[in-house]
């Protein structure tokens, strides 16, 4: 890859490149010259020695004009052959290309997460804005060149009439800021499909992002990242790719997040952690909206980060609800606020069936850990439960026909259910789950769970700050759950845990059993807090516990309607309260959104380093890819080579050649 030291090499690249083919024409003059030495050959004779000795004088300066003579020959016509290919120069990172310097599609990959709101280092532009209008001044390089955008969030290549198309407010729900994440990687290699399936021969490619680590994911995408590079490598320079190097500005920021919520008859209290990339301690106002009815909240903040479990007083006369709490605005106000819902359920029944009774033994001491009731249920019984079905179902084995369907029911209707796979060897398909068929493997090569979100849901660090020993779990048979989003991954990528929403409910489902023949899930120490956390989230409303915009449940909810923010809004865009088929749903930007994480240039730089891919600033104009026709250049050189030819074989003047022989 190439850094800010190499931008000001020439590139020189043809408009005809088949005409460097011409070149061969050069060897011409040097096959005539061996044929005429062919044609003299050396044979003794007396009366021309005089002659001979005459000549010596003059043997070196006549060897050199000849020598001049052809050099400016062959010269001469590779001229002509660089005049017929149209070459151009630019700089352009690349010393010499043979392929055309106009691409046929210049192609904007666009960070649209919700950290490309910062605001840009020594601009009042957001990173996002900085990057549009970076790419609308480049685009202007190549004027024939098709204009396209693919962002993030949708995915898709969007044709552009002009550059100033994605400034325009029209645009905005395909350009405009969202509180969703990113994966830069996924959405490159999507790029690069969509190419291979237009036939685009030529591209300029510019992937405008903060490059925050979040966004880029390198570990979980090193073998994207790797095909990205081959591709390029393949292209031969025909496809090329510039990062757009975007730094935000070191004004003061501060970020907001509910990590946990407990709820009382009265109140509500979350556990709020509030950041700041600034070291200064303050005093800080927190607007809390209750309902749409709005209070103050003062806090003693501390720096970096400080975490602070206020009591929110409830209303007595409302059972279910929403709150916005909200930081003092600064250089970053979408991270300024976290959205949540209270309300109990009237769901608090615990059921659990299992076709292993050693199974059902362990999730059942398992989920009445906290005092809980855990109803056992035998096959009959799980059947004839479904009317009257509580607020968790813990279920081992396989669904028939009728069981899946009565329970795909129950959990549409707002039921949670965590899923284990049966023992039998073949894959298993219903509508609640497909189970990929039985894989076993020995000990001392045992399954491994390797990745995972850390930061939120069921598998979340403690509250002390430590994680779950997921990979100290020891897995010898395995059945892989195929629907729904992965929670944590095997180490060969595939699904440990998926989390899948259908309709009002959840359904959550484990790849392996908590046996000693299985695994070593039984010992507690991942198996204990993930199904009481499942218990906690099952209790109360979905959205309590928060829901990330543009992950699946935002994408999967259909006709939601926007409680704050404007009528237009799609929890798969913008964070806020939503109602969904009469359920209040809390969307907020992904915890990973906050992170100040960057990824290195050298990282990257190992992974998909290439001479066809370069880094510019922000601030880079369309004059580094300033080109320039230099064929007439090449006519000039020609003809003054075809004058020195013409020169140099001049015959000597007779004064000269008469002096000689008197000598």
């Amino acid at each position: 890859m190439l850094d800010g030291t190499y931008q000001n090499l020439i590139l020189i690249s043809f408009l005809q490149p088949i005409a460097l083919f011409g070149l061969f024409l050069a060897l011409t003059p040097i096959l005539i010259h061996l044929l005429n030495l062919m044609r003299h050959r050396t044979q003794p004779w007396a009366a021309m020695r005089f002659i001979r000795q005459a000549k010596k004088f003059s043997s070196r300066l006549s060897k050199l004009r000849r020598w001049l003579t052809l050099l400016a020959r062959i010269l001469a016509i590779v001229s002509l052959v660089f005049l017929l290919a149209r070459p151009f120069t630019s700089q352009n990172g690349s010393l010499f290309s043979l392929s055309p310097d106009e691409p046929e599609i210049s192609l904007l990959v666009l960070d649209r997460s919700a950290s490309m709101e910062r605001t840009s280092l020594g601009s009042n532009l957001s990173l996002r804005e900085q990057a549009l209008r970076q790419f609308a001044t480049l685009s202007e390089t190549w004027a024939s060149a098709k204009l396209f955008c693919i962002e993030t969030v949708l995915g898709e290549p969007i044709l552009l009439d002009d550059p100033d198309t994605l400034l325009k407010e029209e645009m905005k729900d395909f350009f405009g800021p969202t509180d969703s994440e990113a994966n830069l990687p996924r959405t490159i290699r999507e790029a690069f499909e969509w190419l291979r399936e237009a036939k685009v021969k030529s591209a300029e490619i510019f992937v405008a992002s903060d490059f925050q680590s979040s966004s880029w994911k390198i570990s979980e995408n090193a073998e994207v990242l790797k095909e990205i590079s081959e591709e390029i490598k393949d292209r031969e320079g025909r496809w090329k790719i510039r990062f757009l190097k975007l730094e935000p500005s070191r004004n003061l920021n501060r970020s907001i997040r509910a990590q946990t919520v407990r709820e009382t008859e009265k109140s509500i209290l979350p556990t709020l952690a509030i950041r700041s990339n600034q070291n200064s301690d303050e005093s800080l106002s927190l607007e809390v909206s209750v309902n749409g009815r709005p209070s103050v909240i003062d806090f003693n903040f501390t720096s970096p980060q400080s975490v602070w479990t206020p009591r929110i007083p409830l209303s007595p006369e409302t059972q279910t609800g929403w709150l916005r709490i909200s930081l003092p605005r600064d250089a970053c106000s979408p991270d300024n606020a976290h959205y949540l819902t209270y309300g109990k359920t009237d769901r608090e029944k615990i059921f659990a069936f299992a076709s292993d009774p050693e199974v059902g033994r362990i999730l059942k001491a398992t989920a009445s850990l906290k005092g809980d009731e855990v109803f056992s249920l035998s096959l009959n019984e799980a059947i004839q439960a479904t009317d009257r079905t509580g607020n968790l179902i813990l279920f081992q084995g396989k669904f028939g026909d009728d069981l899946a369907g009565k329970y795909e029911e129950v959990v549409r209707g707002g039921a949670t259910l965590v899923l284990f796979p049966s023992e039998f060897e073949q894959a298993e398909w219903s509508g609640l789950q497909h189970w990929d068929a039985l894989e076993t493997i020995e000990e001392k090569s045992a399954f491994s769970v390797t990745q995972w979100n850390p930061d939120s849901g069921v598998l979340a660090d403690t509250s002390g700050g430590q994680n779950l020993p997921l990979p100290l779990l020891g897995i010898l048979k395995r059945k892989v759950p195929m629907l729904g989003q992965t929670l944590a991954y095997h180490a060969d990528g595939k699904a440990f845990l998926t989390r899948r929403v259908l309709g009002k409910g959840i359904i959550y489902s484990f790849s392996t059993l908590p046996m000693p023949s299985w695994s070593s899930l039984a010992e507690g120490y991942v198996l204990v807090p993930s199904i009481l956390r499942v218990m906690e989230e099952a209790r109360t409303s979905l959205a309590r516990t928060g829901l990330d915009c543009g992950g699946p449940e935002s994408k999967e909810t259909n006709k939601a309607t926007p409680i704050t923010g404007k009528p237009g809004d799609q929890p798969s865009l913008r964070a806020g309260i939503y109602e969904v088929n009469g359920r209040l749903l809390a969307f907020n930007r992904p915890t990973r959104e906050s992170s100040l994480e960057t990824i290195a240039v050298g990282e990257l730089d190992e992974l998909i380093g290439s001479s066809h891919i370069s880094w510019i600033g922000a601030e880079a104009s369309k004059s580094i890819f300033k080109q320039a026709e230099i064929w007439r250049f090449f006519l000039v050189l020609m003809t003054v080579l075809l004058l020195a030819e013409s020169f140099l074989g001049l015959p000597a003047r007779k004064s000269k050649r008469a002096k000689s022989h008197a000598t």
